[in-house]
């Protein structure tokens, strides 16, 4: 396999020229001619790539990385090939068998500090409201350009979190609170907004409301705050 490589190195460095993938792609080959041991590479089979992604999630190798090691590999099997068009040489990488799935991860929370720099740029009490719904409830822009000002309950207090129904996807109903710090500013808008017939929170320059097309997309706030 020793002589394979070499000329797999020769083919990643004439196209990928001074980039960082001829390194990588040659690492990843290495640690498996390493696990497997000296084998011709038509003799490696499927069994050979279990035991090379068995031994890397034994060393505590995260799923992305050997995900991305089963891809050099691949490629590394799909450029031998290629020199043999006339035979039959199936891959013994199989992506499905052998990458494995990667953890999905949570979106991380805005930092205090950035939250409140983007809020001291914010002047119009109406903006700040639907920031604030966004930020510190989590919804959607859809969610809250359709917001009746009926879904929006009172504290009873000044302390207690409100209750808010919001219809999002599917139209599933669903509650979210309010803390009082963001309820405050919900409310401050509330106090501001013009007295007319239809149910709204949220009102355009037209005093009507507003269509979720015409809501700018960088409104959509990846984070949720916990003010």
């Amino acid at each position: 396999m020793e002589k394979a490589k070499e000329r797999y190195a020769a083919y990643l460095n004439r196209r990928y020229g001074d980039r960082s993938t001829p390194y990588h792609y040659l690492r990843d080959l290495a640690m498996f001619m390493q696990e497997v041991g000296p084998k011709e590479p038509r003799s490696v089979t499927a069994a050979d790539i279990n035991q090379f992604v068995d031994a890397q999630v034994t060393r505590g190798l995260k799923a992305s990385s050997i995900n991305r090691q089963v891809a050099s590999l691949h490629a590394f099997f799909e450029y031998l090939a290629s020199k043999r068009p006339d035979e039959v040489w199936p891959n013994p990488v199989k992506r499905r068998l052998h990458c494995l799935k990667e953890a999905t991860l949570m979106p991380r929370d805005a930092k205090d500090p950035a939250v409140a720099a983007l809020f001291a740029v914010i002047d119009d009490v109406r903006d700040q409201a639907i920031f604030g719904l966004m930020v510190g409830a989590g919804l959607r822009v859809g969610e809250v350009v359709e917001l009746p000002l009926s879904h929006l309950d009172d504290a009873p207090t000044p302390d207690p979190p409100a209750r808010l129904r919001v219809m999002g996807k599917g139209r599933k109903e669903r509650i979210v609170w309010l803390t009082p710090y963001w309820n405050a500013i919900v409310t401050q808008w509330r106090s501001q907004r013009p007295e007319v017939e239809h149910d709204s929170l949220f009102l355009n320059q037209h005093v009507r409301s507003t269509p979720p097309s015409t809501m700018p997309a960088s409104l959509t706030p990846p984070f949720r705050n916990s003010f």
